[in-house]
Order: C-alpha cells, then structure tokens, then sequence
C-alpha cells in the first residue's frame, strides 16, 4: 500500500471494543487499483476466489436444475401452466442467489480478509457460514443488505411473469395490452429509480460486508451505523463513477455466461472492496 499520514478519532480504533461504533475514521490514502491488482497476484487468493465461485455456480445451477426437473415431471410442463413453470424458475434461481450463495460469498470475503492479514486460510473455511444456524442465518442478513436491488429484480420478474399471465387471460385486446403497458412500466421504473438509490446507497455502505464478515459478534444493525458513519471522501475520490461503471462490467459479464465475472470482475469488485477496507480499518490493527 503507498504510505500517507492517517488520523482516527475516538477510542474505538485504539482498542479491540468493537461493540463502539467509531466517530470518525480517515483512511489511508492508497492507490487502490494498484494495491487491488497486487493483492489478486498474492499466493491463493486467485484460488480461493476460483473456488468461491465455482461452488456458488454449483449451488445455483443445481438449484435450477431441481427446477427443471420438477417443469418437466408434471403437469406444468403443459401449455396452460407455463405462468407456474416460469414463476418456479426464477424463484429457483433468486433461491440460489440469496438464500445457498450468501454463506460461500461471505465465506470468500473471510478468507480474503485473513489473507490480507498475511494469516493462513484453508478451503475448508470458505464454509465457515455453514457451520451453524446463526452464521447461515446471519450470511443471508449480509448478503440481502448488501444486493437488496438484485433481490428486488428478482421479486420484479416473477410479479411482470405473473402479469403477463394476467395480461394473457384478459378479455379484450385493449385490456390485455393496458395490463401489460402497467406492469412492464412498474418493473421499467423500479430498475432505473432503484438503479439512482441503489447507486447511492452503496457509497455510504461500502464496507459493510467486510466490517460485518471479520466482527461476527457484532450484530448487523451496528455493522450497518457503523460503516454509514465511515468518511466517505476517500471513496469519492478513490471510485469516480465506480458504480455505472461496476454496473456496466456485470451486464457485460452476462454476455460471457459469467466467465468474465469469474476471471476479471468479480476478482476486481472483491479485492477493491478489501483494500479500501483496510485503508479505512488501518488504525485498527496498529
């Protein structure tokens, strides 16, 4: 990391209370870019994360296979039960994403942390979020704070699939074009207003998930206060348009099915978020 001056204020980073939620925190000022490609080219960290995702892939994918194999084994495989079919998917899916996927991602997030530290990691750890209710549950908290605008599309696209069974069964024309005009606008609104807050929210939450991952005894009410309360400036100079940005790279990770989310993206997100973490934590750990 480049070296520069930090200051923090109250006691909170001066002792192990972690239960105090800090006043203020000035982050060290990093090249993050850099200090996020270095990372990623430190022993195992490119491993643990090819890991990560390849058993979040796993989980989700069986999931929707389930799916399928429950369309195509009854009745709803038949023309008139397509509305149940296409609902069943998507659920399956958005099931996958934030109900199995949270307690791997966190798992990765509390490998990547320890790595950070120069401290050993194993693979067995990237399960550490299965290994009890309390930690599973507590992953799902995580997660959903963390992606509540993905979880909202998902809620979107089994309402507009419902709607467009509605718009199927009306009795006119006029009215089957009118229902569907109604939800198609509803699902058009919330992606760009969503977009707009979702967008904002994140910068005042950044590290969230990390802060939440390494203080498991800290509940995620104050993890949430905690990081809202962490000074921002560094991020807007440090992530100039950072989430368009982000946001672009995962649309066109779609294009690849994923594969550039794997390599790239994803890698990218994970790491920047570590550091920048670090850099806000630093007194910390003196």
């Amino acid at each position: 990391m480049t070296e520069c001056t930090s200051r923090c204020k109250g006691e909170y980073c001066l002792t192990n209370n972690y239960e105090r939620i800090p006043d203020y925190v000035d982050p060290v000022c990093a090249d993050l870019r850099t200090d996020s490609k270095y990372f990623l080219s430190k022993k195992n960290v490119r491993a643990t994360l090819l890991a990560g995702y390849s058993i979040g892939a796993f989980m989700i994918v069986a999931v929707m296979l389930v799916s399928y194999a429950i369309i195509f084994t009854t009745p709803l495989m038949n023309e008139e039960h397509a509305i149940y079919a296409n609902v069943l998917f998507y659920a399956s899916i958005w099931f996958g994403i934030f109900v199995l996927l949270p307690g791997i991602y966190c798992g990765m997030y509390d490998v990547l942390l320890k790595l950070s530290l120069g401290a050993k990691a194993t693979i067995t750890d990237l399960f550490k979020y299965y290994t009890s209710p309390r930690m599973f549950v507590r992953s799902i908290g995580i997660f959903v704070r963390s992606n509540w605008f993905l979880l909202g599309v998902g809620v979107m696209l089994i309402i507009t699939a419902l709607g467009s069974e509605l718009a199927r069964n009306a009795s006119t024309e006029t009215l089957k074009k009118e229902i569907e005009e109604i939800f198609g606008s509803a699902f058009i609104l919330y992606l760009s207003v969503g977009f707009m807050i979702w967008g904002g929210f994140r910068k005042r939450i950044f590290i969230f998930l990390p802060y939440a991952v390494e203080n498991p005894q800290v509940s995620l009410k104050q993890c949430f206060a905690a990081s809202k309360r962490m000074n921002t400036a560094f991020f807007r100079k440090s992530f100039p348009n950072d989430f368009p940005v982000t946001f672009f790279w995962l649309l066109l990770s779609l294009l690849t099915v994923g594969i550039l989310f794997v390599l790239h993206v994803g890698p990218m997100m994970m790491s920047k978020k570590i550091n920048y973490y670090r850099s806000c934590m630093v007194n910390k750990f003196n």
